[in-house]
């Protein structure tokens, strides 16, 4: 009630008060017997800043968008929107744009048949121009596309710069003309993603600065963006492509846990501004237990500790540390002494999915040093890291290594398809070969600790599931039964007990899951079942090779609520300069 009268005032008409306006913060809670998504490309603010639509899931799991008037006092669900995400509004805030089942759709804000526009299998970000275009990423690398807001042919609007190593555009964000548009490159280089603007119609773009973040726009000369962990808004001119006027601080930045170059919030035309509630807390390591209760705490420095890595005899774990909002570097755990010293010699964005080698003396992780993220394989007793594999490809995120010692399996995006899985040589000629390939998106790889099978997950049925085949093959694949986590809900680990009996896995909802399987030639398993659900101070897990116990980073400070944070009257702040 007190969110609704809050804005109840700032809605009312200019003029009433003089002088200049507070700045104020407000929250808007999760429904009721729903949870957000906790991604802040999940949430979007009309152009008006009168209407908040953010992704949620309720009781049964269903995930789809829900909109809350800033003047209401509940959320509504919109049907016809299920297992969607990455919402954006039209210009008059009649409907909303969002994708789900790999097609970008658009639905009237007050309900309705939702209309599919176009292809869109992995996609990154779109927008809705005044003009009637709507500009979007249909993939996680190569560039952006345009579509009629009535449907019809798809067109390329721009494409990356392949001469400066750019692989990726992503997060559109339209002026008000409906002609000029921003958006952001991949990789990372130094400084940041690219920050650029562009018009419609035209080649030619303009890079405006390096930032932690896509823009978002908050008026014909005005954006909202991140640096070195603050929000700040920064003037530019869309036509000569240039900034002016030096950024204004607006405050720490939220959590922008999302895809690579994801926007830090969403502004409205009205100067509105919203963004999650999350925020980044020091985290400790403890071992928890089968029922997900922690029954051991390790004493590691000071430091955000997220991923975990342990070793095949369960002596040591890697974990990674977080140098700034963007780098990451890797240290070695003792688990029995909880002794922590620094494994890999650099930190960079992707410093990140460790993976031990069989017989434990060597592992090999992702790390990007030169923009893309590449495969370096280090000794752990103390040599230097070097590369496995290289290529211009952005992402090559590890998942395992083969029992006999011969392949690592890591997953990466093709260009003009989706994610797939690729098996890498370690000792021979390092050239990847398809380990999984198909029209949808796949991911992960785990080898059985007999060699005979592999798991992965992909969203062949519409959801997101765990599926076998044989390995090396030939042989079909099937899809695990109880393994569905949702559309949108990445796994977030798996993990083979090393008996090859039981395999558990995490999804993004926070849920670990059991899987019995009968070892041997045929593959056979029980439907999976729930083991706990982490809470929202667990960043990530990794089980041990019994799946008896699992190591947990945990947030040491209490967590904020899960909320969506509404700011108004921050725009004072660039009147003050």
């Amino acid at each position: 009630m007190a969110l609704a009268l809050a804005a109840a005032a700032w809605l009312m008409p200019r003029g009433v008060t003089e002088g200049p306006q507070r700045r104020a913060r407000l929250m808007i809670p999760e429904p009721p017997h729903a949870r957000l998504s906790g991604l802040i490309q999940s949430i979007a603010i009309s152009p008006d800043g009168r209407t908040v639509a953010f992704v949620a899931a309720d009781s049964a799991g269903t995930v789809r968008l829900w909109v809350r008037p800033l003047e209401a006092v509940i959320a509504r669900p919109l049907p016809g929107t299920e297992n969607g995400d990455l919402p954006f509004w039209s210009p008059d805030g009649r409907a909303l744009g969002f994708f789900a089942d790999g097609k970008l759709k658009r639905i009237g804000v007050e309900g309705g048949r939702a209309e599919v526009l176009a292809d869109a299998p992995d996609p990154r970000g779109g927008a809705w121009g005044a003009g009637g275009d709507i500009v979007f990423a249909p993939h996680a690398t190569g560039g952006l596309v345009r579509v009629s807001d009535e449907g019809g042919a798809v067109s390329d609007v721009v494409r990356p710069d392949s001469a400066a190593g750019e692989v990726a555009l992503r997060f559109p964000d339209f002026l008000p003309d409906g002609r000029h548009l921003t958006f952001v490159s991949l990789p990372r280089r130094e400084g940041g993603f690219g920050i650029h603007v562009a018009r419609l119609g035209d080649a030619r773009r303009h890079l405006l600065m390096r930032a932690d973040a896509a823009p978002v726009v908050a008026g014909a000369d005005l954006f909202v963006t991140q640096v070195n962990e603050r929000l700040i808004a920064q003037r530019f001119d869309a036509r000569s492509g240039r900034l002016t006027g030096r950024p204004v601080n607006l405050g720490d930045a939220p959590l922008a846990v999302g895809h690579d170059g994801v926007r830090a919030a969403s502004v409205s035309r009205t100067g509105v501004l919203v963004h999650s509630a999350g925020r980044r807390s020091n985290t400790q390591l403890a071992w928890l237990d089968r029922m997900g209760r922690i029954v051991e705490w390790l004493p590691l420095p000071t430091g955000v500790w997220e991923d975990v890595s342990i070793a095949p005899d369960d002596r040591h774990a890697l974990v990674s540390r977080r140098v700034n909002s963007s780098d990451k570097e890797l240290w070695l755990v003792d688990l029995a002494s909880g002794q922590a010293t620094r494994f890999s010699t650099t930190s960079s964005p992707q410093t990140s999915n460790a993976v031990w080698s069989p017989d434990g003396r060597r592992v090999a992780y992702t790390q990007s040093l030169r923009g893309p993220g590449d495969i370096f394989i280090q000794p752990l007793d103390g040599g230097a890291a070097e590369p496995l594999y290289t290529s211009p490809a952005l992402f090559k995120n590890v998942f395992d290594w083969s029992p006999d010692g011969r392949h690592i399996t890591f997953e990466q995006p093709v260009r003009g398809r989706a994610w797939d899985v690729f098996l890498l040589p370690v000792e021979s000629e390092r050239t990847p070969v398809a380990a999984v390939m198909g029209p949808w998106n796949e991911g992960g790889g785990w080898f059985s600790p007999d060699g005979r099978w592999l798991v992965y997950y992909s969203d062949e049925g519409g959801v997101y599931e765990l599926y076998v085949r044989p390995f090396p093959g030939p042989g079909p694949r099937q899809p695990i039964p109880g393994t569905r986590t949702g559309a949108t809900a990445f796994i977030r680990g798996c993990w083979w007990a090393s008996d090859g009996r039981e395999l558990a896995f995490m999804g993004s909802d926070g849920l670990v899951r059991s899987v019995g399987i009968t070892p041997g030639a045929t593959w056979s398993a029980t439907r999976a079942r729930d083991l706990f659900r982490v809470s929202d101070q667990i960043v990530a897990l990794g089980g041990t090779s019994n799946l008896r116990r699992f190591l947990a980073t945990i947030q040491v400070e209490d967590p904020p609520p899960a909320a969506i944070v509404v700011d108004l009257n921050w725009t004072e702040a660039l009147r003050a300069r």
